[in-house]
């Protein structure tokens, strides 16, 4: 085999891979990270309210909110 039709080994890699990206711009570096950090935190907010208020719309209001929310969370998701 010549050299341009020989397989590409493991242990060889493209030196392109390790060159920087382009530079973040206005939009990227002060915008984007305000968003996605509050995303995180609203994430983490509903992940733990949810179970509480779930249980306790359930101790309110019965089992009426309880059963009719349980079967509606992962038919949203889904």
């Amino acid at each position: 085999m010549t050299k341009k039709q020989r397989k590409t080994r493991l242990w060889q890699f493209d030196p392109s891979v390790f060159q920087p990206g382009p530079k973040a711009g206005f939009l990227e570096h002060h915008i984007l990270r305000r968003v996605k950090a509050l995303g995180k935190y609203t994430l983490y907010c509903l992940a733990f309210a949810y179970p509480v208020a779930l249980v306790s719309l359930g101790i309110i209001f019965g089992g009426l909110v309880f059963w009719s929310a349980l079967p509606a969370q992962p038919a949203s998701c889904g």
